[in-house]
């Protein structure tokens, strides 16, 4: 509720209304006194009514008297006559009128203070009732928000609450307790049985007794943990705290009260349970390991005592528990001998106890004297916050392994004089070997300068021998047609001599092309004349038309190759589509002359039944085993830098031979046969071996040459 304003501010309130009123009632005065000239002096009180109303409705009960008094005052004054005086003219109608003006204007007055007090009551009323519902709003925001926190601790709790009636059992549950049980969100009460459903059978029985008990003794507060099993099949480990209320004749009436899942709570102590019976089963292991181990393994307090020995050690050192427990570990019967060690032990312990461990090899004896060497470790022991509590020796006796080692090292020394003698002889057996490589490599070096003279040297040969017969043999047979020419003119009338004229003719003939194929097989002349390319297509088209099998001649842009390097690719080419002919049996035979910036290359593939296997391994291997034809064209190949590179499958066979470019611009293809100056017909040219071995007779043996 607001509060009631300040006395200062309340009294100029009240001033404020007085001077309105006065101001109210002058003013009527004056506008009726404008007003004159129109209505004379007739009617003095019409306008003063204004200032009556208006006081009486907004000024209040004192300001609207006030006004009155003044309006009458002031029209006995200015509007009665006598006018400007207070007597009185015309007594009975004076009196009248006033009277009358102020009997209306006092119930206006009346009226006017009943309707501002009945104002005042209602906006009284109603700044009352918006006060309240202020308040309202307030305290179901803050039971809200007290909802809202419980609902929130509830959730962090992992709680829900609960109300049931004793009799009908029918459980009302909240939100949070919907979701512990994994209930349905529109699940808003649960019978009783269906209740007792989700209870472990196990737990129920004691769920009754202990509900029971309480109602029995009317403490009015249970407590129980129970398992139930959730409509999705989860088990759950539930706490219900609640309280019973009775009615007056004692009976229970409801049971109120919160569930909590402690589900986590209760596999916590079961892991603590686990945790402890491990702990327990561990110290035994260890215990039965600590006892039964040879090695020596002992607790020592931190000034060095002894507290705790393995037995077994004990027993194998011939000491008793008695000799060595609850005394200073350097004072032992181990180290009795040596005063120097038991001052390495003693400072040892120190630094144990201060945190680093301690290690050496040192000296020990047995109880009955015996001198054994031990490797000894000092281990400080901490507890969980990294305190050292305890300090833990152990030692393994390394006597006989010592003794191995100082057998191995005097082993080792002799190995070592026996290894380096076998070294001396080795690196002598080195030197031998490295001069017999060296003398190798210059005898293949020798024997490879050999083979690509011998090859050059063929060649030319084959090159005399082609001009030869084309020179020599051809024109001698030409001169011999020649003769026949004559004779047949002389012996014309001889019987018989015509035809035996026509048949050496033939034989001629037949003579001047093997002459011929011979030659051109031995050395194309297009080869020296046009180049590779030229000569390439003039060879595959003649073997294509008498073979039989198709072969496609690709040829892109090449580059310039040299006089030796053409002659190498042509000879590869010709012993590849002899060995097609001869051994693939294939009816196709693809051939591409490619180039990049690197390298020329002549690929020679046939689609045919293949090398085998064991062939083509050991020409990979060793270049030998399929012959002297692939051997030749390897040969070759290598001696101007390049490579030769045969692969073969059940598919085909391809050769691939690779020449290393020294200029690596390509230029246009040579001219074709077509376009060459004096080239053979290539139906003039035969089909044959060209591998370095072959000779003029297996040349000829693969097609027959074509009659002239």
């Amino acid at each position: 509720m607001q509060g009631s304003a300040t006395p200062g501010a309340k009294s100029k309130s009240i001033s404020a209304s007085y001077a309105l009123a006065v101001g109210a009632a002058i003013a009527a005065l004056m506008f009726r006194r404008i007003l004159e000239p129109w209505l004379g002096l007739n009617n003095p009180y019409h306008t003063v009514w204004l200032a009556v109303v208006f006081s009486a409705w907004y000024c209040g009960l004192g300001p609207s008297i006030l006004a009155t008094l003044i309006s009458g005052l002031g029209v006995w004054y200015w509007f009665l006559p006598p006018v400007g005086s207070f007597a009185v003219e015309n007594a009975p109608t004076t009196i009248s009128g006033m009277v009358g003006f102020l009997f209306f204007s006092s119930f206006i007055i009346a009226l006017g203070e009943a309707n501002r007090r009945s104002r005042s009551r209602l906006q009284s009323e109603i700044a009352d009732r918006i006060t309240v519902e202020q308040n309202l709003r307030v305290t179901e925001r803050a039971l809200r928000q007290s909802e809202e926190r419980l609902r929130i601790a509830q959730k962090a709790a992992r709680s829900g609450t609960w109300e049931s009636k004793y009799e009908p059992r029918e459980l009302i549950t909240s939100p949070e307790l919907r979701e512990l049980y994994g209930l349905p969100p529109d699940t808003d009460r649960l019978d009783g049985g269906s209740f007792r459903q989700m209870i472990n059978a196990e737990d129920l029985q004691n769920v009754d007794s202990v509900l029971a008990q309480a109602i029995a003794s009317h403490s009015g507060d249970l407590r129980i943990e129970f398992r139930i099993t959730r409509l999705d099949g989860a088990l759950r480990w539930v706490e219900s705290v609640a309280r019973i209320f009775y009615h007056e004749n004692g009976k229970p009436d409801r049971i109120i009260g919160v569930a909590t899942d402690i589900t986590e709570r209760k596999q916590s102590e079961g892991q603590r349970q686990q945790i402890t019976a491990e702990a327990i089963a561990a110290t035994a292991k260890f215990r039965a390991v600590f006892e039964q181990t040879s090695v020596f393994a002992g607790i020592l307090t931190l000034d060095g005592k002894v507290i705790d020995a393995n037995r077994l050690c004990l027993d194998v050192c011939g000491y008793r528990a008695e000799d060595i427990l609850g005394r200073y570990f350097w004072e032992t019967g181990w180290w009795r001998d040596s005063k120097e060690v038991q001052e390495k032990i003693r400072a040892g312990t120190v630094q144990a106890a201060r945190g680093t461990a301690y290690r050496e090899i040192l000296p020990y004896r047995w109880a009955d004297g015996t001198e054994r060497i031990v490797e000894f470790e000092l281990h400080p022991i901490r507890d969980h916050h990294g305190l050292v509590i305890f300090l833990h020796p152990t030692g393994v006796d390394i006597t006989d392994v010592k003794r191995v080692e100082a057998e191995l090292r005097k082993s080792h020394e002799g190995l070592e004089k026996r290894v380096e003698e076998r070294t001396r002889a080795l690196n002598a057996s080195l030197v031998s070997l490295e001069s017999e490589i060296e003398r190798r490599k210059k005898t293949e070096f020798v024997l490879r300068e050999l083979s690509a003279r011998s090859l050059r040297l063929q060649d030319e040969e084959r090159r005399r021998i082609a001009r030869d017969l084309h020179d020599s043999t051809g024109q001698t047979l030409v001169a011999l047609r020649m003769m026949l020419d004559s004779l047949s003119k002389v012996v014309a009338s001889v019987p018989k001599a015509g035809e035996l004229l026509q048949e050496l003719e033939s034989l001629s003939n037949q003579a001047l092309q093997e002459i011929r194929v011979t030659s051109h097989l031995l050395h194309p002349p297009l080869l020296d004349e046009v180049g590779f390319s030229s000569a390439a297509q003039w060879y595959v088209e003649g073997f294509t038309k008498r073979s039989g099998v198709k072969a496609n001649l690709e040829l892109a842009a090449t580059p310039q190759l040299t006089k030796d390097e053409e002659l190498v690719f042509f000879r590869i080419l010709q012993e590849s589509l002899t060995n097609v002919l001869r051994h693939s049996g294939s009816e196709a035979v693809d051939i591409q002359v490619t180039a990049d910036d690197r390298n020329a290359m002549l690929s020679i593939r046939d689609f045919g039944r293949g090398i085998p296997f064991d062939k083509l391994s050991s020409f990979q291997e060793i270049g030998a085993g399929v012959g002297v034809g692939l051997g030749g064209m390897k040969q070759r190949i290598r001696n101007l830098g390049g490579h030769l590179t045969v692969s073969s499958d059940g598919t085909g066979t391809c050769v691939l031979a690779t020449l290393p470019l020294a200029d690596a611009d390509p230029v246009n293809a040579e001219p074709s046969v077509a376009e060459a100056p004096n080239a053979e017909s290539p139906g003039q040219e035969a089909t044959g071996e060209g591998s370095d071995d072959a000779d003029a007779e297996d040349i000829n043996s693969d097609l027959p040459a074509p009659a002239a």
